[in-house]
């Protein structure tokens, strides 16, 4: 079984759906750690690990070509008790993805073709033989348009930059909660109009505004949803 939750950058859709994953003891798989494990490989072959526009600039000139194959990229995931942790190698890089310049970077990623199927094919090939709950922006629309129970979470934009700014390390990135949700309405922009693989709001997901919600609520309202019936005939 697969739980499609989407929703914009810092709705809280990964928090919800790691503990949703706990709770049903499911795998908890979320999409946006394979692009930024992509972002962060690449960046460190072109050197522009600390400079994200200079990594968007370099990008917008690479041809689809002239791209580098995801599979010569040593990024691979695994599950620790059900929770995915990213590597670069034998590197563990959960937290390196989570950086400012990653955040600013993954669009450039996320926007190729190429490295959406590798993805998309990696999270299928998973949904075979496991039960999931997976989170990202075209989850239901393009992964798994097929699975019974989809989620959009939304939440106001001040409330998503005021999230992901406490995510940051703050020595190493000085950046205020205005400009973080600057970046963020960027990201919302772009993302929503992405040629392939947009976020996208579908008609049969269930919506949460989850504005002044926590996660634990969040993920009740979400059990609240799921038909006992089903949870029980795949655990």
């Amino acid at each position: 079984m697969v739980i499609a939750i989407d929703g914009p950058a810092a709705s809280g859709k990964s928090s919800v759906a790691r503990l949703l994953a706990k709770t049903l003891k499911f795998i908890h798989l979320d999409s946006g750690a394979l692009y930024r494990v992509i972002t962060l490989a690449i960046m460190r072959k072109f050197k522009t690990e600390i400079s994200a526009k200079k990594f968007i600039e370099i990008m917008a000139l690479t041809k689809d070509e002239d791209l580098i194959k995801p599979e010569l990229l040593a990024c691979r995931l695994d599950f620790i008790e059900r929770e995915q942790r990213v590597y670069i190698k034998q590197e563990d890089v959960n937290e390196a993805i989570r950086g400012l310049e990653i955040s600013k970077g993954v669009g450039a990623i996320a926007d190729r073709q190429i490295y959406r199927n590798w993805i998309n094919r990696i999270m299928q090939n998973l949904a075979e033989n496991n039960n999931l709950v997976v989170d990202g922006r075209d989850i239901a629309s393009v992964v798994f348009p097929d699975a019974k129970y989809k989620f959009f979470l939304e939440a106001k934009t001040e409330v998503r930059a005021l999230r992901r700014w406490k995510e940051l390390d703050k020595s190493s990135h000085d950046i205020s909660i205005k400009k973080m949700e600057t970046e963020i309405a960027k990201r919302d922009n772009h993302d929503i109009n992405r040629s392939s693989g947009g976020l996208k709001k579908i008609a049969n997901a269930i919506y949460i505004d989850c504005s002044l919600l926590d996660v634990k609520k969040t993920v009740s309202i979400i059990l609240s949803h799921l038909d006992r019936k089903d949870i029980i005939a795949v655990t």
